[in-house]
């Protein structure tokens, strides 16, 4: 505006000077107007007095600037005044008012320009500061993509190691250990500041909380989308296969290469690589070991030889066929870099498929000829170069497909079963077959079909003389014999139904299999064997006969041996044995028979594992020593080996990440950190229950941790069924919700006899959490009864927190909880609900009622503030309904009376009695 009003006084200034020297009449009438006007609209028009001189005068006499300035010039002092005026007014308005503007417009232009180029860094820096800020974006982006790459593959690597080993070309690579969780050691959830948690919420919040269900909420995808990043840089920066070998000039058949690409057997237990750490170095840049010689070879001589014995092989001697056999296992055994074998690659389905069928038919015929008693040498070699031959195969996902395209599962199983005698050297390729086939992602119906009695009997009656077996020469390991045949037993005895397996567990038991396990597990040090052992175990302990086996594992002393495997650095070995160890530890007295001795070794090495980062091993510990804790004679063993504060450790970081992350978890992982955190609350319950002596050992150790009481605290906060925190992210079943608020208040009861724990908590500021958690489970559990009255575990529940409220109401420092939570609108609601309860019901509330206003019971001071907290119209509406009623509710209810009315503190109900009496 500021510019605009001077360009406008400019524009005119212009225009009035332009008039003035070349139309003088006009600029003459102008002022005239101006001057004929009144003096407040003159000063608006154009600030210039009149004028009535001439033009002529004006121009022909100009004005002089030395002349006005002279002081000896009187010319403004003449007798014409009014032209004096008017010369001075001409003056002013066309020199010194149009310099004036001109300064101004210059001073504008400054302002502009200066603005301009302010306006010019600040665009500059801005953009530097958002590119510096792209840059940062792609750099976290390109972190994330790794990251979240990363932790896919360990969870893949987590889901894997259910599963033995995976079988890639020559090598049989050892599966990855359990995925860990990202270490929580610097998270505290005692500190956590939970968000969200209400109390004092409607009774019949409650109702509509257990009458929607028990389910979870909402279960989060159990597959995560693709990593769009992940994959562009990969396919980027793949390389197309090429076979090694340094160039030469043009051969006269085409050429192959000796050394194609199949995969290092130097070791088992070599670990997987993986890059984890994303460069600009593309894979062309990467070294080859280019081989020193080359070899000519005819590609067609493995599909002529193919031909021939699919052919002619009614005709072809035994010796004959070997040979082409063994052109054609050689190309089995090539692998390329997608693991897919050479000969699948170079040959058609078809083909394939007929030459598959001819081993299949030829086997057969040679084994029907062994059982005759016709079979000669040659012959021999023949059948074990077929099973050589398909054991090659069936390592490649494309010829296991044709296999099972082209054989029915029953035929194949058939064949397999057969094959399998004591006496022949082509028994451990029979084997390793018949694993690859079982442990194949696309052998589903032929895992069913092999689920028989028979497939458990020749395998079990196989497995004592794998020792004494030859070993291929491909076999990576010395063991490898009986580590196949364990790991078929675990294949076929492993199902997620465990009614699909039980027939072939029972036969496996009643076989004596149990036992053979065992031995290989107390003789054996090679770590291949003692997972297999320890992993076929692990399927045995399933179900009813689980018991069975935990029985007899621990009549064999092997315990002890599975205790040992914990300090082992294989992952999958230590999940397997505290598995089993955790199977086992629920036979009470089996475990009592061990001796305490013995019993305390185990706990040791146990204990000593707990507090990792991989949830799966904790979730085993844990659950272990729940069930040991169970047993008074070992709670001081428990103890003695510093397990309260490793487990409140445990609970404190796992909670941490369970509660407080907003990382993605899978659905199996967050049921083991709720599994976690619940085993190691009900370790510690139970070992809050101990003699004076241990007791006294136990509750230093609870004191000593840091922020005990928030820990508890938080953990009461966060599993309220109400709880933000815990319905916005990761949902709970309401049992586990339940148990964890359960067992909370459970420890804190158990040690308020002890004076370090109470001069704990009365520092604490938050105790009143506890008092409104009990209610809120007592709310709970109402619910629960009148929703399935029959159901007595729900009744046992009530009582029980009902004893711990009473115990909570002789605490001094619970008296404001539980006082705020009679004055609760919840609570009047309950009193008014026990109309529609059971008498038995009713019968538990006027119990705790009465307790808690006898003096005698809780004391002077803590009975007259609970009683003045009564609310006056619930319990009155609730004592007149048991009065009519009559019977044990009615006198309970006249005896409720009578303690009010003998204190003068409940006149109106008093009242009502006598009028009803």
């Amino acid at each position: 505006m500021f510019a605009v009003c001077f360009g406008v006084v400019w524009a005119m200034s212009a225009y009035m000077a332009y008039l003035q020297r070349t139309d003088p009449s006009k600029f003459d009438a102008i002022v005239e107007k101006a001057r004929n006007l009144p003096r407040e609209q003159s000063l608006n028009f154009f600030a210039l007095p009149a004028s009535s001189s001439s033009s002529e005068n004006r121009h022909t006499q100009p004005f002089r600037l030395d002349e006005f300035a002279s002081p000896t010039n009187n010319s403004l002092l003449s007798d014409n005044g009014t032209d004096s005026i008017d010369r001075w007014a001409a003056v002013d308005f066309s020199a010194f008012g149009l310099l004036f503007i001109i300064a101004v417009t210059v001073f504008c232009c400054c302002v502009l320009v200066i603005g301009t180029v302010c306006l010019g860094f600040y665009l500059l820096q801005k953009n530097d500061e958002d590119k510096r800020r792209l840059r940062l974006m792609r750099s976290r982006a390109l972190q994330t993509c790794t990251r979240e790459e990363n932790d896919r593959e360990d969870e893949d690597s987590r889901k894997s190691n259910s599963k033995y080993t995976t079988m890639n070309g020559d090598a049989q690579q050892v599966a990855p250990s359990c995925s860990a969780v990202a270490s929580t050691s610097d998270g505290e959830f005692a500190l956590y500041n939970v968000s969200g948690y209400q109390n004092g919420l409607s009774y019949y919040d409650f109702q509509q909380q257990w009458l929607s269900g028990n389910g979870l909420s909402e279960k989060l995808p159990s597959k995560r989308p693709d990593n769009i990043a992940v994959r562009q840089w990969l396919t980027g920066n793949q390389l197309p296969y090429y076979a090694p070998g340094r160039e030469s000039r043009p051969c006269s058949t085409v050429s192959s290469f000796a050394a194609s690409s199949a995969r290092s057997t130097i070791s088992r237990l070599s670990g997987i690589s993986k890059l984890t750490v994303c460069t600009d170095i593309t894979l062309s840049n990467v070294p080859r070991n280019i081989p020193g010689e080359i070899e000519n070879l005819d590609p067609q001589s493995d599909r002529d030889a193919i031909c021939t014995l699919i052919v002619h092989h009614s005709t072809l001697p035994s010796a004959q066929q070997e040979k082409y056999l063994r052109k054609i296992a050689k190309s089995a055994s090539t692998y390329l870099l997608d693991g897919t074998s050479h000969l699948a690659r170079s040959m058609d389905k078809e083909l394939l498929k007929q030459f598959f069928t001819y081993l299949v038919q030829q086997g057969t015929l040679l084994l029907e000829a062994f059982e005759k008693g016709r079979l000669i040498n040659e012959d021999m070699v023949l059948l074990r170069l077929i099973w050589k031959t398909l054991c090659f195969a069936v390592r490649c996902d494309l010829c296991v497909s044709q296999i099972f395209e082209t054989i029915s599962p029953q035929y194949l199983l058939r064949f397999i079963l057969n094959a399998i005698r004591r006496n022949l050297r082509h028994t451990p390729y029979v084997i390793q077959v018949f694993r690859r086939l079982l442990n194949s992602h696309r052998g589903t119906v032929f895992r069913q079909n092999a689920r028989i009695t028979e497939s458990i009997d020749r395998l079990v009656a196989h497995l004592p003389i794998c020792d004494a077996m030859d070993m291929p020469k491909e076999s990576s390991t010395a063991c490898e014999n009986k580590v196949n045949v364990m790991d078929c037993l675990r294949l076929l005895m492993d199902s997620t139904r465990s009614r699909a397996t039980l027939a072939i567990r029972e036969r496996f038991v009643k076989l004596g299999g149990v036992g053979l396990l065992v031995g290989i597990l107390k003789s054996n040090v090679e770590e291949p064997a003692l997972k297999a052992s320890t992993a076929a175990l692990k399927a045995t302990l399933r179900g009813n006969l689980g018991r069975t086996v935990a029985d007899e594992i621990i009549a064999s002393d092997a315990l002890r041996y599975l205790a040992s495997l914990l300090d082992h650095a294989s992952g999958g070995l230590l999940a397997n044995a505290l598995h089993c160890l955790a199977a086992v530890s629920d036979r009470r007295e089996a475990l009592q028979r061990m001796g305490d001795v013995m019993m305390n070794a185990v706990v040791a090495q146990v204990i000593n594992v707990l507090g990792t980062t991989n949830i799966s091993v904790d979730e085993s510990a844990s659950g272990f020593l729940l069930n040991v804790a169970t047993i008074s004679q070992f709670r001081p063993l428990l103890i003695g080996n510093g397990a309260v504060r490793i487990l409140l450790d445990v609970v404190n970081r796992h909670a941490f990440t369970f509660f407080s992350s907003s990382a993605y978890l899978d659905v199996s992982l967050q049921k083991s950190f709720v599994e976690t955190i619940e085993n190691a609350l009900r370790t510690l319950a139970q070992l809050s229950s101990t003699a004076d002596v241990v007791a006294r050992m136990a509750v230093e150790e609870l004191c000593a941790f840091e922020n005990i009481f928030h820990l508890l605290a938080n953990l009461a906060k966060v599993t309220s069924p109400f709880s933000e925190s815990v319905c916005g992210r990761q949902p709970i079943l309401s049992e586990n919700r339940f148990q964890i608020r359960r067992h909370v208040l459970l420890v804190v009861e158990r040690n308020l006899i002890h004076d370090d724990f109470r001069n704990l908590l009365q520092r604490f500021e938050e105790k009143i959490v506890f008092a409104e958690v009990a209610f809120e489970l007592l709310y709970e559990t109402s619910c629960l009864i009148m929703k399935d009255p029959s159901t007595a575990l729900h009744g046992r529940r009530f009582q029980a927190i009902l004893e711990t409220l009473q115990h909570f109401s002789r605490v001094p420092e619970f008296t404001f909880g539980i006082t705020r939570c009679f004055q609760s609108a919840s609570f009047m609601e309950f009193c008014v609900s026990l109309e529609n309860h059971s008498e038995t019901t009713q019968i538990q509330i006027l119990g705790f009622l009465r307790e808690v206003a006898d003096p005698k019971v809780t004391g002077t001071e803590i009975s007259n503030a609970l009683f003045a907290a009564f609310p006056v119209m619930a319990i009155r509406q609730m004592v007149n309904s048991m009065l009519r009623r009559g019977g044990a509710v009615g006198g309970i209810a006249r005896g409720f009376l009578e303690l009010m009315e003998a204190g003068n503190r409940y006149v109106e109900c008093a009242g009502n009695y006598m009028e009803i009496c």
